[in-house]
């Protein structure tokens, strides 16, 4: 089944599946209001589910400094919260529940951990067929063995990209504004840039 509607309430449906311990997210970009509302609804209900949560683009787009001490008071905070930072730049977005390491459903899809992912209808989830399940779990094992948890004292953080006053030389002429969109270098941004 398809789900593009309430992808919210989709995944936290997931976790409906009787007999489960442990939920599973791999998501390219994470927020911090997801898992929040992950963790606080399991703790309402008093389980013990793990959850572990890996930040697939770490190993590319570093994190900032804000993003990264939220995820890590979340961790402090629900003892069955594990946060992973992917050392290899991850882009995928899977979702799956397991119980004793075998996994009971799973979505993938375009959806990002992550508010903007999870409304506007600009995303995807997508049930999984059980023949991936032993694909999601070699996958997973193999992202974890290239990640480092969130308290790990040797994280590395983005810088913030913002520009200063100082970087922006406007040629105005008759009521208009000419600004370069190029770098500080001359050139255009090879990613994270404008799309042309």
């Amino acid at each position: 089944m398809l789900h593009y509607t309430d992808l919210e309430k989709t995944i936290h449906e997931l976790s409906d599946t009787q007999n489960i311990n442990e939920y599973v997210i791999i998501s390219g970009y994470v927020g911090v209001v997801p898992i929040k509302k992950l963790a606080e609804s399991f703790a309402k209900q008093k389980n013990n589910i793990k959850i572990t949560l890996v930040y697939g683009m770490y190993g590319e787009a570093k994190i900032t400094k804000s993003l990264h001490q939220e995820l890590c008071t979340i961790q402090n905070e629900y003892s069955n919260v594990t946060i992973l930072y992917s050392l290899k730049p991850v882009h995928s977005k899977i979702y799956f529940v397991r119980n004793q390491g075998k996994i009971k459903g799973a979505l993938v899809g375009s959806a990002n951990f992550s508010v903007n992912g999870m409304q506007n209808y600009r995303e995807v989830l997508a049930d999984a067929e059980e023949n991936s399940f032993k694909g999601f779990s070699n996958y997973f094992n193999w992202v974890k063995t290239h990640s480092i948890n969130c308290s790990s004292e040797s994280i590395s953080f983005s810088k913030t990209g913002k520009l200063r006053m100082d970087d922006v030389q406007p040629q105005k002429t008759q009521g208009i504004c000419k600004l370069s969109l190029l770098g500080r270098n001359g050139l255009v941004q090879e990613k994270a840039g404008l799309n042309w």
